[in-house]
């Protein structure tokens, strides 16, 4: 009877362990949870500092962040593999269709970037459409040097490089659908840091990134003698713009919403610290 009693004590001990560990946070409302977010190389550095800011907000939510570019992010976003999918380029008709749902939490410009060594300040669209089709070649035919131009693109998938080629007009039609027209010739980098990188160490290359990634490093250049202004970017004088998007299947509810409000409201302070535009 005695050996019963006390197994019986002993169960009501254990019971009592859990009960109080599910109230203290063991496996109730305290346990951590995770949210996915996938996509775009250039949401990613700041979803990376939005993450480490929310983290002080509600440290229960752990938020893991796969850069793999924008369609890739879009496309986890609608099979169920993401939480969250990050773009830099707005959702197609077709994507739209499907139920995806964009978030816009920032506004980024783009930078036609150049050497340092580079004396060319400034091109008109023209003449940066035509560059990256390959119908100009040498420096000089827009008043540089007599040097052969070397162009440096994003990968295909690339939110960054969809938005560029669309906004410069590097497309042609092709089964009713547009196609990129880049010339064959240009090098291919995977990620925004890849492009600055290239350009960088090559005086005589041009490429495109987030006008949040310019530093010394690369020369941006104007376009149509338009710099890219926060002033010209809001008026649309800056051709050379797009939104950053969280995308999400139909609407968010729960966790999800929870950060994704929080984002667009208190989070557009990291936004701003990050040399984003906030969203109006």
């Amino acid at each position: 009877m005695k050996k019963i009693t006390r197994l019986l004590l002993a169960v009501a001990a254990v019971a009592m362990v859990c009960t109080l560990a599910s109230c203290w946070g063991g496996s109730g409302g305290g346990a951590e949870k995770t949210l996915k977010l996938v996509g775009s190389t250039s949401v990613g550095p700041v979803a990376e500092k939005l993450t480490e800011a929310y983290d002080l907000v509600d440290p229960h939510i752990k938020i893991e962040i796969e850069q793999v570019g924008s369609s890739a992010g879009i496309e986890a976003t609608y099979n169920g593999s993401a939480d969250i999918g990050m773009s830099s380029r707005d959702l197609s008709e077709d994507e739209i269709a499907k139920g995806l749902v964009g978030h816009e939490i920032a506004i980024d410009a783009m930078a036609v970037v150049l050497n340092p060594q580079n004396t060319v300040k400034s091109l008109t669209g023209a003449q940066i459409r035509d560059i990256f089709l390959g119908k100009i070649r040498n420096w000089s035919e827009v008043g540089g040097a007599d040097a052969e131009i070397i162009l440096v693109s994003r990968e295909a998938g690339s939110g960054t490089r969809d938005a560029f080629e669309s906004i410069m007009g590097v497309q042609f039609e092709k089964n009713g659908k547009k196609a990129s027209a880049l010339d064959p010739r240009a090098l291919v980098a995977e990620g925004t840091g890849a492009i600055k990188s290239s350009v960088a160490t090559k005086p005589r290359a041009i490429g495109y990134i987030s006008l949040g990634y310019v530093d010394q490093s690369v020369k941006p250049c104007d376009i149509d003698g338009i710099s890219a202004t926060e002033e010209n970017i809001r008026n649309r004088t800056y051709m050379l713009a797009r939104p950053f998007l969280m995308v999400t299947s139909g609407e968010p509810g729960g966790d999800v919403a929870d950060f994704i409000d929080w984002v667009r409201s208190d989070g557009q302070d990291v936004v701003k610290d990050s040399n984003y535009m906030t969203i109006e």
